[in-house]
């Protein structure tokens, strides 16, 4: 089933902005499952429309977006320093169409390692950086990955715990317990480092060592 003969079922809705597309599905898995299923396809046509593409469902906060840049984020103009050091055949994705020095150099390294590595934005708590092994590990594709928040994977006394870490410590090592996504939680062993890549704006990077799946907490309730 092509994408508009999926948008023509019952319970959807779909009209044009001045944005670009707005969808509505009738349940996040819904709108999940279809993201990640014509992932290629919304980001060609936010392409075209040069603009963005917005998959949200009833009483949603974060909407999906696909923006037509996503698809050259990693081929930056020759002149740019990411022209050498993003040829990496897709292995890490990012969602910041113009990335300073810091990010690059993170970039990079996660590009070049076999561990799963993700940057997350601070001001929004945004996962907006990963590699290849942590989208194999969080069993979500790339554009969808960077449209999480990724506090609403932790329990939340466990993220205020490590927002306290990385403003006192600034990089150190935890093992804790969070959601890999929406169906599968885990032991996790991480290297978590706090930078800043412009004035003023802060990131925490993720390098998880290790990763086990254990039984989802029954006193857990996950905000998405």
């Amino acid at each position: 089933m092509d994408a508009l003969k999926f948008l023509n079922q019952a319970h959807w809705d779909y009209r044009l902005t001045h944005e670009g597309i707005s969808i509505k599905a009738p349940t996040r898995q819904a709108a999940e499952s279809f993201a990640a299923k014509y992932e290629e396809v919304l980001l060609t046509t936010a392409m075209k429309l040069k603009g963005r593409v917005r998959v949200g469902w009833h009483r949603c906060k974060h909407p999906l977006e696909f923006h037509g840049w996503m698809m050259a984020a990693n081929t930056p103009a020759p002149h740019e320093t990411a022209e050498a050091i993003l040829s990496n055949d897709g292995k890490v994705f990012s969602t910041i169409n113009h990335l300073p020095i810091p990010l690059l150099k993170r970039m990079v390294a996660a590009g070049e390692s076999e561990l799963p590595w993700s940057i997350t934005r601070h001001s929004d708590n945004r996962l907006v950086i990963l590699n290849t092994p942590m989208e194999n590990l969080i069993a979500t594709p790339k554009a969808l990955a960077t449209q999480r928040i990724v506090s609403d994977f932790w329990r939340p006394a466990d993220f205020a715990e490590l927002q306290h870490r990385y403003r006192v410590y600034g990089r150190f090592s935890w093992h804790y317990d969070a959601a890999l996504n929406t169906a599968t939680w885990a032991d996790l062993q991480t290297d978590f480092e706090r930078f800043e890549a412009t004035p003023g704006e802060w990131y925490g990077q993720n390098i998880i060592r290790s990763a086990e799946s254990i039984p989802f907490p029954e006193d857990v309730l996950l905000a998405v």
